[in-house]
């Protein structure tokens, strides 16, 4: 199975957060958005997706760029 990369970048810091693997795009979105409910003064955060790990080989692929899903402010 393939399963999808994301990070939330940190415009403050200017800092990618460590990936973590969602199913798909809905469900990264939902785990991020739960997130930011957690700490309301999160708009300067944003979700990318990075790339993708194939559970059957163990092999990562990341994305030549980053794709941004959703931002903070979007929430």
């Amino acid at each position: 199975m393939i399963i999808q990369l994301y990070s939330v970048y940190d415009k403050v810091a200017a800092i990618f957060h460590k990936p973590f693997s969602e199913i798909n795009d809905a469900t990264a979105i939902r785990a991020f958005e739960n997130s930011l409910k957690e700490n309301p003064d999160t708009v300067d955060f944003e979700l990318y997706s990075v790339g993708e790990f194939d559970d059957s080989n163990g092999e990562i692929t990341m994305h030549q760029s980053t794709t941004r899903i959703r931002t903070g402010f979007d929430i």
